[in-house]
C-alpha cells in the first residue's frame, strides 16, 4: 500500500495489498508528507458511523482529532467488505483500468485505487 498527501489521502493498492486485506483486514503505510503520518486501512463488515457526505461503505478518523493535515498522526481509514470487494476485483481490466473508490471526507477527498500488479 502507498499513501500519499493529494488533496486529501491518496492512496494504491496492489495484488499483494489485495491478499493481505483479505487475510488480516487491515493494511498500514506511512505517508512520506509532514510528520510522516501512518495510514491505516481497516477492512470491517460494517461502517456505524459516517459524516453525511461519506459516500456508504466508507469513514475516515485521525488522531489527533480535529488537526490539521500538517499535524495529524495516524489516518484510520474504514471500508465495508462489500466496498473492498468491489475495489479489488474491478470489473473492467484488472491491470489497465484497476478498481478505483473515492469519497467526499473532511479533507476535500479520499481516493483509493487498485491495480492488478
Amino acid at each position: 500500500m502507498r499513501a500519499r498527501w493529494i488533496g486529501g489521502p491518496d492512496i494504491t493498492l496492489n495484488l499483494e495489498d489485495r491478499e493481505q486485506g483479505n487475510r488480516t483486514e487491515t493494511l498500514e503505510a506511512r505517508m512520506p508528507e509532514w510528520k510522516k503520518p501512518v495510514v491505516r486501512m481497516h477492512i470491517v463488515d460494517y461502517i456505524e458511523k459516517t459524516i453525511p457526505f461519506e459516500e456508504p461503505g466508507f469513514h475516515i478518523d485521525t488522531v489527533p482529532k480535529d488537526a490539521s493535515p500538517e499535524n495529524i498522526e495516524r489516518y484510520d481509514i474504514y471500508l465495508s467488505r462489500e466496498v473492498w470487494k468491489s475495489l479489488t476485483n474491478p470489473t473492467g481490466n484488472p491491470i489497465v483500468e484497476g478498481g478505483y473508490f473515492v469519497s467526499r471526507c473532511l479533507f476535500d477527498r479520499t481516493e483509493i485505487k487498485f491495480f492488478a500488479v
